[in-house]
């Protein structure tokens, strides 16, 4: 999947005449342009008429209180996004397989295999106190709710934590986090964050070794 992104609802337009994306995920609170005016034009173009677009806004009473208005709209997802609720929705425009447990290809994700010096070694405690006690109940919760942006925003504290530490495997591990959440690879994040746990388990044993 290629995800193309805008910056306001006029690049938008660009954009979408340029690539013809398959679905146009479209935030109502853009800059620029209105938030109908862009996927009125977009709409209005030959070159994109026939694309579907989906509005993401935190009020339901902004998409459903004026029919007409909204009209131009294929469907609309609410804030906080849910991947179940975006998966389903997206489902409704966009080709796709379902594979069989048994042509299920699982993404082999390798992390954690970083040397520590002795300096990274002796904070270890302190951040895996850390990521027991502070990051770990915000894993379960946002497993639980599947929400995007609480993901990568646990993704993006993960990353602070590493840089604060110079500990690059959370670095890294943030990273995938936010890299999987922003191109909804849905499989791949559900997937890195169940690795949680290997985080910290890794950091114990090298505390052993040493």
């Amino acid at each position: 999947m290629i995800l193309i992104c805008s910056e306001n609802g006029s690049e938008a337009i660009e954009l979408a005449k340029q690539h013809k994306p398959e679905l146009i995920l479209k935030d109502l609170k853009m800059p620029v342009l209105s938030r109908w005016e862009a996927t009125k034009i977009i709409k209005n173009q030959m070159e994109t008429k026939l694309n579907p677009v989906i509005a993401i806004s935190a009020s339901s009473a902004i998409v459903s209180k004026d029919d007409q208005t909204f009209s131009d709209f294929d469907d609309y997802i609410l804030k906080p996004i849910k991947m179940a609720e975006l998966i389903e929705t997206m489902k409704k425009y966009l080709k796709y397989t379902i594979l069989s447990k048994g042509k299920a290809i699982k993404q082999k994700i390798i992390l954690f295999n970083e040397k520590l010096t002795l300096a990274q070694i002796d904070k270890l405690p302190e951040v895996i106190s850390i990521l027991e006690n502070e990051f770990m109940p915000r894993c379960k919760i946002a497993l639980q709710n599947q929400m995007i942006d609480q993901i990568d925003s646990f993704g993006k504290d993960l990353i602070l934590l590493g840089e604060k530490h110079s500990l690059q495997q959370i670095i890294d591990y943030g990273s995938k986090i936010c890299s999987f959440a922003n191109n909804f690879e849905i499989d791949k994040l559900t997937e890195i964050m169940g690795m949680f746990g290997e985080l910290t388990e890794n950091f114990k044993s090298q505390i052993i070794k040493h």
